[in-house]
């Protein structure tokens, strides 16, 4: 039995920053995590994903370069180059939150904790072995993951979530975005500047719902400007694989087919099998 003063479940933005700053505090402090250590935002969220969009930018500008009096023979993007630049600067960032650990004495346990009781956590970890670890306080700080859609599960080769855009290792040469939003935009923006034909459909008609009102208007204004093809306000009613992609049908009973579809509808909490001594808390 191992005890501290601090057992954080996730070590992701709000558990690593929680787990340091009570280090400094002068707690001993315990954190697991399943997965990778800096969670979705520095993995698979704000941080690749800003890393790819800085090169499809650059590769926007260069394929413009005449315009400015330079010459830019022909540039070709490499998605797979590209998401081993993104690899490396996530690997990199992810080992500065490891040194922040060790330099304050967080005790990192890779594995899968499962709250017993009042203070105890059982830790089943990534070779399959357990340890029982208490506290005195415990911070569940276990994040989300992409919401499914049931009119068109993941495959993870055609229908993708915003997960396997990070791991794509080709331009698709058509992608219908199902959701919008900050992730939906951000990718709709992203690929049509490597070259791909974007769709984007969504119940709601704003790009992004509560948006302030001048801001959607330049969002959109973004997205007309790089040919996003918009179905605001005209969600998805069936779709179908086909031999060329997948084939979505709206509301209004416009049809698209695109070679991939992006679920981007929403993230719900990582709040499953933590455990049922929580209710008791």
């Amino acid at each position: 039995m191992y005890q501290y003063d601090t057992v954080i479940l996730g070590a992701g933005p709000g558990g690593y920053v929680a787990a340091i700053r009570a280090a400094q505090l002068g707690a001993k402090v315990c954190i697991i995590e399943k997965e990778l250590v800096g969670g979705t935002c520095l993995n698979w969220g704000c941080i690749p994903t800003k890393a790819m969009y800085k090169s499809a930018v650059l590769f926007e500008q260069m394929r413009k370069a005449e315009t400015f009096g330079l010459s830019c023979d022909r540039p070709v993007a490499h998605l797979d180059k590209i998401v081993s630049r993104n690899q490396r600067i996530v690997a990199e960032l992810r080992q500065g939150v490891e040194r922040l650990f060790d330099k304050h004495k967080v005790n990192l346990i890779m594995g899968e904790g499962y709250v017993n009781g009042p203070g105890e956590v059982e830790v089943t970890t990534t070779n399959h072995g357990k340890q029982t670890i208490r506290g005195k306080q415990l911070i569940i700080a276990t994040g989300s993951q992409p919401l499914a859609l049931d009119l068109l599960p993941w495959d993870h080769q055609k229908v993708l979530n915003t997960r396997d855009m990070l791991e794509l290792k080709r331009i698709p040469q058509s992608l219908c975005i199902v959701g919008g939003g900050v992730s939906g935009c951000e990718f709709a923006l992203l690929f049509s500047a490597l070259g791909s034909t974007i769709h984007m459909t969504k119940r709601s008609k704003e790009a992004i719902k509560g948006l302030d009102r001048d801001v959607n208007k330049t969002l959109i204004r973004a997205l007309k400007k790089r040919k996003v093809k918009l179905c605001l306000g005209d969600p998805p009613v069936s779709a179908a694989h086909t031999a060329a992609g997948v084939k979505v049908t709206l509301q209004s009973g416009k049809q698209i087919e695109t070679e991939m579809v992006l679920i981007t509808v929403g993230r719900s909490p990582v709040s499953h099998g933590i455990g049922e001594g929580l209710r008791h808390r």
